[in-house]
């Protein structure tokens, strides 16, 4: 696994750990409950997490794309550009 996935599944791992800690009573004793609402919490944490990746993905696909059109359509100019150099050197020859 590559850095960024060790350090995202220790950070999971605390989460976890986290919110079972969370749900001990004065007695120290883990209601099947608490745990219940515990794994609620961390699914909902783990759903922004992944929500908020997605939407972080989704918007430099999207500035990729923009890029992309952009130097397509530089291309095209150049392109364009070059055909009316040629045309006009083919014109001064004849």
């Amino acid at each position: 696994m590559g850095r960024e996935a060790n350090d995202r599944l220790s950070e999971l791992r605390g989460l976890a750990v986290a919110c079972l800690t969370q749900t001990r009573d004065e007695a120290g004793v883990v209601s099947t409950a608490s745990l219940v609402e515990a794994a609620v919490v961390c699914r909902c944490r783990g759903l922004a997490d992944a929500w908020t990746g997605l939407r972080d993905s989704l918007s430099a696909t999207v500035q990729g794309l923009a890029a992309g059109v952009c130097a397509w359509r530089a291309f095209e100019a150049a392109a364009e550009a070059s055909e009316a150099a040629i045309r006009d050197v083919e014109a001064r020859l004849r």
